[in-house]
């Protein structure tokens, strides 16, 4: 599990991205004034290290020349964002049917602000088994749309394997309720909803991967 600073750190990152892409489909006056200033905040900071190569160039991008990639990533790291500012206590549990609002963030992690050091600092984590309990939830229903695109019952079974041994590597063991709960509730949804749900349910499996495991890299 990381550590609180680790996590506050990546919530900050990921807040800051997502910020930027609100920022490139912003008509305001100071949107591009804004947007040249993230990449420096965070440097002055000491929270740039932080940033991946793909974060980086984002940040790097001039106003409202991202490329369409660009864009989708960084409005995708709002998922990520909010999975760890409520894992600090400092956002709203992720929403289960539809895509997280990371908006409320900029402010409750001092995006912009001087005093950040001192929320990093001064962050600590929700009990370890209540954020188990989450990235579980959030692997279980991946695991259950993926299965659920396939109609071959063997094609299933690899899918259902091959996750569970992933969630075993981060010592994550699913009990007979919680499976039973992420089926009624993948069988809840509409097939539409499931196609939308899974793109943003797979950003939060990595995020969640990351949480749970020791990589240097976020992307990795």
């Amino acid at each position: 599990m990381r550590s609180a600073q680790q996590v506050a750190k990546r919530a900050i990152v990921m807040t800051t991205l997502a910020f930027r892409a609100s920022l490139e489909v912003t008509d305001h006056s100071r949107s591009e004034e804004i947007s040249g200033r993230l990449l420096n905040w965070l440097q002055r900071h000491a929270i740039a290290d932080e940033l991946d190569l793909i974060e980086r160039e984002i940040l790097e991008a001039p106003y409202r020349k991202m490329h369409q990639s660009q864009l989708t990533d960084a409005t995708l790291a709002g998922e990520g964002a909010c999975l760890f500012a409520w894992a600090i206590g400092l956002g709203d549990p992720l929403p289960k049917r539809e895509s997280a609002d990371a908006r409320g963030l900029v402010q409750s992690l001092h995006i912009l602000q001087e005093d950040v050091r001192e929320l990093i600092d001064g962050a600590s984590l929700k009990p370890e088994d209540e954020l188990t309990s989450c990235c579980l939830e959030i692997f279980l229903t991946l695991s259950n749309m993926r299965q659920r695109r396939l109609s071959d019952v063997a094609a299933q079974a690899i899918i259902r394997n091959a996750d569970a041994n992933r969630m075993a590597a981060h010592g994550l063991l699913p009990t007979d309720v919680a499976c039973s709960r992420s089926n009624e509730f993948v069988d809840s949804l509409s097939e539409e909803q499931r196609r939308a749900a899974a793109g943003f349910y797979f950003v939060r499996s990595v995020a969640a991967s990351w949480l749970l495991d020791n990589r240097q890299s976020f992307f990795q």
